[in-house]
């Protein structure tokens, strides 16, 4: 009985979003998003994306390995299709890009996709390339660089000239910063505008009351006088989880702390060898993956993102939401979310005792510690979520405009 309501509510909900785009004239789009599925920042923004869409009434389809962990709930007008692997499990990994433009064709044969999104070059904006190439009247495709596919992949040999082809194949590219559309331009060697589009704070993100923060700290264990650190990510090497226990080592020598790391990841087992080599198993909590990341940061007094490489650095909105301010390496598009001596303090790459010595500075001047967690608060409003989930909505019009015309002037 429950089910039926739900899904009587759930299609009630559906209609009134239609209606809504029928009556202000907008015609809603049919679009397909292609992302991966995990902790990090593409996968996210791409589904909160995907469900604002949905919600304003246009059809969307997301393709992934396996369903995203942000994609908790239902929402009307989304569908969610699970990327197929090959049955032969001798070609299962050789095949993958084909399978995905081969069942992007297919899905596009029963749907009729208006536009194709794809967050992250590496595979989906290689799959929509070959996809295009079987296809005539393919949808334009719109590909969103998120960091690693340029940063990483990027540099390694046997994949740049690929990737440089697809690159200069897609018409249509889009950057979550300045920063990373100015090294993707540079790299290689790419006379082109990418149009920039800031991340933005994922829905469900809320304040956490003053109540439920201390109540969360008691869950965890921190006492009220301990200075309370967090990490939150994909725990992959490039985000250099071993400055941060080095770092919080250095300040659990000199203050009560705990170091609070969220997130899973090839790094850490590593991770957990050194918290024990170090004696600080007591003093740090491995919350692992999950969900929503925000309601414990919340509980947090200051935010370490001590990357290699970052494009954006979503995890600073995360924090900013309930004024956690951050101390973050002074890399890639990071400038651009926080500024230095404002919402925390930009570090030097693979500098552990300055990042100590910048979180014991927080620590002890409780004046300039509120200072930053107003200006953390503050901040959020440069990347409010309405304005940007307008902006990308706008470029997608625009995109099938150019492209209907390109296709009449072509048949003329």
């Amino acid at each position: 009985m429950r089910r039926r309501v739900g899904r009587s509510l759930e299609m009630c909900l559906a209609g009134l979003t239609e209606m809504l785009v029928v009556k202000s004239g907008v015609e809603p789009m049919k679009i397909a998003f292609l992302c991966h599925s995990g902790m990090g920042g593409s996968g996210i923004l791409a589904c909160d994306l995907a469900c604002a869409l949905a919600n304003k009434g246009h059809q969307i389809h997301l393709i992934a390995k396996e369903r995203p962990f942000r994609l908790t709930g239902g929402c009307a007008n989304l569908n969610f299709h699970s990327l197929e692997s090959l049955c032969c499990q001798q070609f299962s990994e050789q095949g993958a890009l084909i399978s995905t433009a081969g069942q992007l064709r297919r899905l596009h044969s029963r749907f009729h996709f208006d536009l194709i999104h794809c967050h992250y070059l590496m595979p989906f904006a290689f799959a929509a390339y070959l996809f295009r190439l079987s296809h005539p009247l393919a949808p334009p495709v719109i590909t969103t660089l998120h960091g690693s596919d340029i940063t990483v992949l990027g540099r390694q040999r046997n994949l740049s000239a690929l990737i440089d082809h697809v690159l200069r194949a897609s018409p249509h590219l889009t950057s979550v910063s300045q920063a990373l559309a100015a090294q993707t331009q540079s790299m290689f060697n790419l006379q082109r505008d990418i149009k920039v589009i800031y991340n933005f704070l994922p829905s469900g993100e809320r304040l956490v009351t003053e109540h439920e923060k201390q109540q969360i700290r008691r869950q965890l264990g921190v006492a009220s006088e301990e200075f309370l650190l967090v990490h939150a990510s994909n725990f992959r090497a490039i985000k250099n989880l071993k400055d941060v226990v080095a770092a919080f080592a250095m300040v659990a020598q000199r203050i009560p702390a705990r170091l609070l790391l969220i997130g899973d990841g090839p790094e850490y087992p590593a991770a957990q060898r050194q918290v024990r080599a170090a004696g600080l198993g007591e003093r740090v909590i491995f919350a692992g993956a999950m969900s929503y990341t925000q309601r414990l940061m919340g509980a947090c007094d200051v935010n370490l993102l001590l990357s290699s490489q970052e494009s954006f650095g979503l995890v600073l909105l995360e924090g900013f939401i309930n004024g956690v301010p951050a101390i973050a390496t002074n890399v890639g598009g990071i400038p651009e979310v926080m500024r230095h001596g404002k919402e925390g303090f930009l570090c030097d790459l693979h500098a552990p005792r300055q990042v100590a010595e910048r979180v014991l500075a927080l620590a002890a001047d409780k004046q300039l510690h509120a200072l930053m967690q107003a200006a953390a608060r503050k901040r959020l409003r440069r990347f409010e979520r309405a304005g940007q989930i307008q902006e990308y909505e706008d470029f997608y019009r625009h995109v099938c405009f150019v492209e209907k015309n390109i296709k009449r002037e072509g048949r003329g």
